[in-house]
């Protein structure tokens, strides 16, 4: 068998993170509504989507709660099927975007790196199954979703005539 630290199963998950904080670090907030067509996903509306995703995902493998300020109001404005605010007056603020979508991975990664590793090829509760088939398998789920995400924020920002920020 081969052995591997729990880190390295985060790396793809931390390093697209990491692009994401860096392109927003390089998108100023004025742009984070921009839309290329009306309807796309925009910097505000996935970040909210991101913090909303893993809020859901902790919420169903704990059976609690969660984190988000109010998981009805993030379902309505950030789950599937949420069509992106234009304004800001029917969205967070970007700082509590920010904060949300950071802590929410936080807690998440947390708990992943704290799981025993008997569990790892434990299958999720309920509809998760159908995203990853066992907790060793969430890293680079979540690290697909973060990079299908980010590759959207890659055309704003190209529509906006800022360049690409890469890895």
């Amino acid at each position: 068998e081969f052995p591997m630290h729990r880190t390295h199963l985060l790396q793809p998950m931390d390093h697209i993170r990491d692009v994401l904080g860096r392109m927003l670090d390089a998108t100023p907030i004025e742009h984070w509504l921009h839309q290329p067509v009306p309807g796309a996903n925009h910097v505000a509306w996935t970040l909210g989507h991101l913090a909303w995703a893993d809020d859901l995902v902790f919420r169903t493998i704990q059976g609690d709660a969660g984190g988000l300020p109010d998981p009805a109001d993030w379902q309505t404005r950030f789950g599937w099927g949420s069509v992106p605010a234009t304004t800001w007056d029917d969205a967070p603020s970007a700082e509590t975007l920010r904060r949300t979508c950071e802590e929410r991975r936080r807690v998440l990664r947390d708990w992943l790196l704290a799981l025993p590793e008997s569990r790892l090829e434990e299958p999720p509760p309920g509809d998760l199954a159908g995203w990853f088939p066992c907790y060793g398998v969430l890293p680079a789920a979540l690290a697909h979703h973060d990079a299908m995400h980010v590759g959207q924020l890659q055309v704003v920002r190209k529509h906006l005539g800022l360049a690409p920020v890469f890895a």
